[in-house]
């Protein structure tokens, strides 16, 4: 938790630095997303994010992974009569985003980001024998994530929609600091 702390730090004295020096409002705030993942990975998403006027950064998720890690088994199917489940999501997706603020809108704010996201994919396989599962082969997936986003911030409330190349589409809701 003290290294997202860290991040977070920052990236916030990184965003308000130019805007304190031009003399403009900071408009530093927090964000919660929710979406759904699109494509294979359909779970839920979400992502709690850290900005400033200029950058910023999201720590993000999928979460409702299709198979959790303990319910096949950790080895291939020990005969021919099986039946292949295909490849799967194992666990939790987790990544991190750097957003970067277009414009210089007080209340409007689109974003373009690039991140990476970790997870786990494995085949898997049901033993037509015992009706057990199991994994037959996988491997650790690292993906090259990409975003776009619109913020709209007035007074102290932010709203958001957004697409993410990972988490689906996504909706937010903040709050300045």
């Amino acid at each position: 938790m003290n290294i997202v702390r860290i991040i977070a730090a920052a990236c916030l004295a990184a965003s308000i630095t130019p805007a304190i020096a031009q003399g403009q409002h900071t408009g530093a705030y927090t964000a919660l997303t929710i979406g759904k993942a699109s494509g294979e990975d359909g779970g839920t998403s979400g992502a709690i994010g850290f900005y400033g006027p200029h950058f910023g950064f999201e720590v993000g998720m999928i979460g409702n992974s299709e198979f959790a890690e303990g319910d096949a088994l950790d080895y291939p199917v020990p005969h021919n009569y099986y039946t292949s489940l295909g490849t799967k999501r194992v666990g939790n997706t987790f990544g991190i985003d750097g957003l970067f603020f277009l414009g210089n809108s007080n209340s409007w704010h689109p974003f373009v980001g690039i991140g990476v996201y970790f997870g786990e994919k494995a085949e898997i396989a049901r033993s037509d024998v015992t009706g057990w599962l199991y994994t037959q082969s996988s491997k650790s997936k690292t993906e090259v994530a990409g975003s776009v986003g619109l913020h709209y911030t007035v007074g102290a409330m932010m709203l958001g929609v957004s697409y993410h190349t990972v988490r689906g589409p996504g909706a937010s809701i903040g709050v300045k600091f």
